[in-house]
């Protein structure tokens, strides 16, 4: 059996949805006073300096700063792979819940927020 080269349109969504959080993120990144951290299932905090996610066939690119107080991602994930699978989703929401709690509360201007929900909404809906 042959492993298909593309990725599903769920995961796909998902990764479109850090992407765009990502990309704000670094368009505003100079505004803000810290860096978005998160827990992640330990005790002390760990720096998200993510820099790009990209695809490529059956392949995800998460391209992030490193750093021992950073989280560390694998920067190549396989889709046909399940252990790649199942590490890639949990990265994806660990991105997405850090990025959205970091710029709900660091983002003063309520139209740039609300513009970017629409417009992410609308991409996700495609």
């Amino acid at each position: 059996m042959k492993n298909k080269k593309t990725i599903s349109t769920t995961l796909l969504k998902r990764v479109n949805t850090a992407k765009e959080l990502v990309r704000l993120y670094k368009e505003h990144e100079d505004s803000f006073g810290e860096i978005p951290y998160s827990y992640g299932g330990s005790t002390w905090p760990s720096y998200l300096e993510v820099n790009l996610i990209r695809t490529n066939n059956q392949f995800v690119y998460i391209d992030s700063e490193g750093g021992s107080n950073n989280f560390d991602f694998r920067k190549r994930y396989n889709v046909n792979n399940e252990s790649h699978l199942d590490e890639l989703k949990y990265d994806l929401s660990l991105i997405s819940r850090t990025l959205k709690r970091f710029l709900k509360d660091n983002l003063t201007d309520d139209i740039l927020l609300y513009n970017w929900i629409k417009s992410a909404m609308e991409k996700n809906l495609k």
